[in-house]
């Protein structure tokens, strides 16, 4: 115990030490030290309050409560404002994080289990497609969405998924909605090299399953030259054949990839859905 409380004090101190010199160094850049102090408070309440005295005498870190006062009475000798200095591109990052889709709800990361999945092999339904469209942004990319189509984020694939009720079915399956995501080539220079590369990717993922039905079309999206190409596939409803159209556009070195998914007993209503969202892709970035 005599050990412990030897070495404890020393490492107590260095702890101590730190604190103060990075608020002095925080007032000499520029940036209000007190923060650093009202991080420690906010560290205490997440602990429960005062940690007791016992294990305040043997901990490694000094209470959070005793850490704000360090700094509390030595503000006085510190560099004294304005501090005004912006931790990089902090205001834009609170941009693009306001303009991203609700928290996905329950297991797996997504909001699937509240578009209500169907059974696996269900027939495909009637599900609504809204005359009426929502702006929709997503970080560095703006469009326009049916209003009454969900968005929700897939953290395993990490995809933006907006989909209609009726468009996810038991196991994962997208019956109909739209997928938007990055793609990194490996060996491409140029983008028709790229979007070749994205569709091998995607055919593998499916297994297989997936056939390209003709070359790729060139088209602009925000002012950006695109390519998109058509695809064919089974459906995860019953009986059905699945077209998927894939949109491919280079941005910041990768590609921003749109997959339009819908069976062909609807395909007639969500194609001029499908090529009115296209034409309102709006890109950010740079």
């Amino acid at each position: 115990m005599g050990t412990q409380a030897w070495a404890m004090k020393y490492s107590r101190t260095a702890e101590s030490e730190a604190d103060l010199l990075g608020s002095y160094t925080m007032a000499k850049a520029g940036y209000n030290p007190l923060e650093l102090a009202r991080f420690f408070e906010k560290l205490e309440k997440e602990m429960g309050g005062d940690p007791g005295a016992v294990a305040q005498w043997f901990s490694s870190h000094p209470n959070p409560g005793n850490r704000t006062k360090a700094i509390e009475d030595q503000m006085p000798f510190m560099a004294q404002g304005p501090f005004n200095t912006q931790e990089g591109d902090l205001a834009k990052m609170r941009q693009i994080v306001a303009g991203l889709p609700a928290s996905p709800k329950g297991k797996g990361g997504t909001q699937q289990a509240a578009l209500k999945p169907l059974p696996a092999g269900s027939p495909s339904p009637q599900f609504e497609i809204s005359p009426n469209f929502r702006q929709l942004n997503a970080g560095s990319v703006a469009l326009a969405v049916p209003d009454n189509w969900k968005a929700t984020g897939d953290q395993q694939s990490k995809q933006l998924l907006i989909l209609p009720d009726g468009g996810v079915l038991e196991g994962g399956g997208i019956g109909a909605g739209i997928m938007i995501g990055t793609y990194q080539p490996k060996q491409a220079r140029t983008l028709a090299d790229a979007h070749q590369e994205l569709l091998q990717n995607l055919i593998q993922q499916n297994q297989g399953n997936m056939q390209v039905e003709a070359q790729p079309q060139s088209l602009q999206l925000s002012g950006r030259d695109a390519l998109l190409s058509r695809l064919s596939s089974p459906s995860p409803y019953k009986s059905e054949k699945e077209h998927d159209f894939v949109t491919s556009i280079g941005v910041q070195n990768q590609l921003l990839y749109f997959v339009f998914i819908g069976p062909d007993s609807r395909w007639s209503q969500l194609e001029p859905v499908y090529q009115k969202v296209l034409q309102s892709v709006k890109i950010n970035a740079r």
